[in-house]
């Protein structure tokens, strides 16, 4: 007997992952007939995200600011979380002062709470200027970028977490590698990008910090971000109902020499992956919850028989999505 032939067919899902299962045993045929399986999933998702109010800036620079009402002068510095007092953004307070101040254009002076906007020539740009950053690459920097993103990132980031390997010399080297090669890209345009990581891991780069506005997020290490969220709300835990125990970082990133678009080298090009160089600090500028639920419906289908709903699942968790903003 001929093993039966399996061909899965793959479904648009509506958040951008592509999930196919099936299998066949034991298929009969007629003669020299093959048996067809079509097997596949659909599915759908709601995330339902907290849309408070901003009521909390912070500075991304130091600047001058007035209280209301008088002409005395206040120094406010970068990184000083301010509160809006008013719903035209222009008068705020500080840590220390009761005074309402004047601030003529907020965001001009405070890190963005939106994400940056990407058009699909954004994205076709963005996968240029990384394909022409790994062919200006030398052989070993492009070697070390590539096994950072299929396994080498346990024992690089170690390493720079703590000083430790168990082969120091050679992950010294493969450690700079990355680092010259991550510097060499030029981010023309300022972009969005994602990271999700579980409450003990983001608790970490907090070092002892709380989870809230104008607290600043540091790993000594490499940290690997995706363009796309669906992505990285592929490394969250589907079943954690604490949100506070599954984070979304939205990350906002300058233009400039921060880390490198790897998707050209990557081993894992599903991520489409910006790798931040190491030693970055990241400051949070707004904290939302999340509601998610997922439902998937399974089908299948025999040869030209009708198709059959064979199962249906759904998956209900919650995160915290934090935007965070580079800090220079």
């Amino acid at each position: 007997m001929k093993k039966a032939r399996l061909i899965t067919v793959l479904s648009t899902l509506t958040i951008g992952f592509t999930i196919t299962s099936g299998q066949v045993a034991n298929a009969k045929q007629k003669k020299d007939n093959t048996n067809y399986v079509y097997s596949y999933y659909d599915k759908s998702a709601n995330f339902n995200t907290s849309d408070t109010p901003i009521t909390q800036r912070v500075a991304s620079k130091d600047f001058t600011a007035t209280e209301q009402n008088t002409s005395n002068q206040v120094q406010i510095k970068k990184g000083t979380v301010m509160t809006i007092k008013d719903g035209n953004n222009s008068l705020v307070t500080i840590p220390g002062n009761s005074a309402n101040l004047e601030v003529n254009d907020i965001n001009s002076v405070s890190y963005p709470n939106k994400s940056y906007y990407y058009s699909q020539k954004d994205y076709k740009n963005l996968y240029a200027e990384g394909a022409k950053w790994a062919k200006g690459l030398s052989k070993k920097q492009y070697k070390a970028v590539g096994d950072y993103s299929l396994s080498g990132y346990t024992n690089d980031n170690t390493y720079l977490r703590t000083g430790k390997s168990k082969k120091m010399a050679k992950t010294k080297q493969e450690v700079k590698n990355i680092q010259d090669a991550l510097s060499k890209f030029n981010l023309k345009k300022p972009m969005t990008v994602y990271r999700g990581l579980n409450g003990v891991g983001f608790a970490k780069g907090l070092n002892g910090q709380p989870n809230q506005v104008g607290s600043v997020y540091s790993d000594k290490a490499f940290q690997s971000t995706s363009v796309d969220q669906n992505a990285a709300i592929g490394f969250l835990n589907t079943s954690e109902k604490n949100p506070n125990n599954n984070i979304l970082i939205k990350l906002n990133v300058p233009a400039g020499n921060n880390g490198a678009y790897i998707n050209s080298i990557s081993k894992s090009k599903n991520e489409k992956e910006y790798l931040l160089n190491s030693g970055k600090k990241l400051v949070i500028t707004r904290i939302q919850n999340v509601n998610a639920n997922v439902k998937y419906v399974s089908y299948q289908q025999k040869n030209s028989n009708k198709v059959k709903n064979i199962n249906k699942t759904n998956e209900k968790y919650n995160y915290k999505l934090v935007t965070m903003n580079l800090v220079d």
